[in-house]
């Protein structure tokens, strides 16, 4: 008699399979397979759906060939063990990006070990864990519960990190050793480019610079291509985010040479 594996985790299956030294002989097999079914022939799959028991395996051949028979006995051969079941609830589901803590509750059954993964690439073998989020949208975290002998359940819901406000630099300089430093662009994730809408104001309420549906950043220059005066400017901005949401900040920006 041969098996992969003689002891699993509900609904536990198990290939049975018939040795025989005599590849001439034809013989005749019969399972009792311990829980009250029989199966017939040379494999056989079956499938044991209760846990914490352990299943005595009895098979018997019969020789077609010879008329002999054999019997083989296997006392608790088969060892099926319980499922754990895996359950969390999230205390906030909708957070937003100026306080992007998730908290979690564990409320798994059966389980001992646990690995969250929080959709962001990150991880925690912690029972009832928290997660900063540093990125706005949604996140799929997946709960995997473990038991001591290694059944596991999964389960998954979602978090979704909104925008409430883009954080906007208040200065920058073209001259910025750092790129990012040369131009300002007041953008985050989960804007969209539709409807994208930023204008740069002088003091004396001129446009010096605007831009519609086109994620881009003002690099400093008037339209004619030549730097504005070094000082402070006025910047409008409408957008809308992921969610569907339409949003509108201004404040103020200083260029510096």
């Amino acid at each position: 008699m041969q098996v992969k594996d003689s002891s699993g985790c509900i609904p536990f299956l198990v290939d049975f399979n018939a040795l025989t030294a005599d590849k001439v002989d034809q013989v005749d097999y019969k399972w009792n397979l311990g829980d009250g079914k029989w199966g017939y022939g040379s494999t056989v799959a079956h499938t044991y759906p209760f846990p914490d028991l352990v299943y005595d395996i009895t098979l018997f051949a019969d020789s077609k060939t010879t008329g002999c028979k054999d019997t083989l006995y296997k006392p608790s051969f088969v060892k099926v063990f319980p499922q754990p079941k895996a359950s969390f609830t999230i205390k906030q589901k909708i957070l937003s990006n100026e306080n992007p803590v998730a908290t979690f509750t564990n409320e798994s059954a059966g389980a001992d070990h646990f690995l969250w993964t929080f959709g962001d690439g990150l991880f925690s073998h912690i029972k009832d864990p928290t997660h900063k989020y540093t990125a706005v949208g949604p996140r799929q975290v997946l709960l995997e519960s473990i038991n001591e002998f290694g059944c596991s359940d999964t389960i998954s819901d979602e978090v979704i990190i909104s925008l409430l406000k883009i954080f906007v630099p208040n200065s920058f300089s073209p001259a910025a050793p750092n790129p990012v430093d040369r131009e300002f662009f007041p953008y985050c994730n989960g804007v969209l480019q539709k409807g994208y809408h930023l204008k740069i104001v002088s003091r004396w309420n001129d446009v010096i610079f605007e831009t519609k549906n086109e994620l881009k950043g003002w690099d400093g220059r008037l339209s004619d291509g030549s730097f504005a005066p070094a000082g402070n400017y006025i910047w409008l901005l409408y957008y809308e985010d992921f969610l569907g949401k339409f949003h509108y900040q201004n404040g103020t920006v200083t260029l510096i040479f």
